[in-house]
């Protein structure tokens, strides 16, 4: 859809690299043992990769909650049927689906700066292999 390579490369299609191994509720591809070992993570990439994470969550946050709120009101204009009021709302959604997308997609860029060309090249492939399909060309 959107950014195709970046959701195949590190998984934002919504498909997560959650092995039976990973280290702790809620943790990314990137603890995944399997994940490391295949891709090589040294301990320095997984250390910035946690660093960019938690780095960007609270404005990741902020701006999923501006979301919620949004929606949140559009919904309830929806419901009473008050289509100019609905109007007026939807620029509102989509302004806040654009800045959640945006943080989301920096924060996908900057991992990818972390992994080695080999790494960024592999990743797809560990994916689709996760998934039971073909590997990402």
């Amino acid at each position: 859809m959107r950014w195709v390579m970046l959701a195949l490369l590190l998984g934002a299609a919504g498909i997560p690299f959650c092995g039976k191994r990973v280290t702790g509720q809620g943790r990314g591809w990137w603890h995944d043992e399997d994940v490391q070992q295949q891709l090589r993570l040294t301990a320095p990439q997984i250390a910035s990769i946690d660093g960019l994470f938690a780095g960007t969550l609270p404005k990741r946050r902020a701006v999923r909650a501006a979301l919620d709120r949004a929606e949140h009101a559009l919904d309830e204009a929806i419901a009473r049927d008050d289509e100019p009021a609905a109007l007026a709302l939807i620029p509102n959604v989509e302004a806040a689906r654009a800045a959640r997308n945006r943080e989301r997609t920096l924060l996908l860029l900057r991992i990818r700066r972390v992994l080695t060309p080999e790494q960024r090249g592999e990743l797809p492939r560990i994916q689709a292999r996760r998934r039971g399909g073909a590997a990402a060309p």
